[in-house]
């Protein structure tokens, strides 16, 4: 299973605190993101909320449960592959 996070500029919200929500330093822009799983045959199994740009990669991740979408025939393949 791989797990990739996805940013995509947003128009830049007018209220200050979104717009430090929303800024990302990386892109130097307003942006959200969404944190996607998916099967060694590139089949998506989980698609996050989208969170601001400000958020880091791995806070999401640590944040989501992503347990809970993995269907059980794949978690037993994954636990037999490692």
């Amino acid at each position: 299973m791989e797990q990739k996070g996805t940013e995509r500029p947003v128009q830049r919200p007018q209220d200050n605190e979104k717009q430090k929500e929303y800024y990302s330093g990386k892109k130097k822009r307003p942006t959200s993101k969404n944190i996607t799983g998916s099967t060694n045959e590139k089949r998506i199994i989980y698609l996050s909320k989208a969170r601001g740009g400000k958020v880091h990669d791995k806070k999401q991740l640590d944040e989501e449960n992503l347990v809970e979408y993995i269907p059980e025939l794949l978690l037993r393949r994954l636990w037999r592959c490692s």
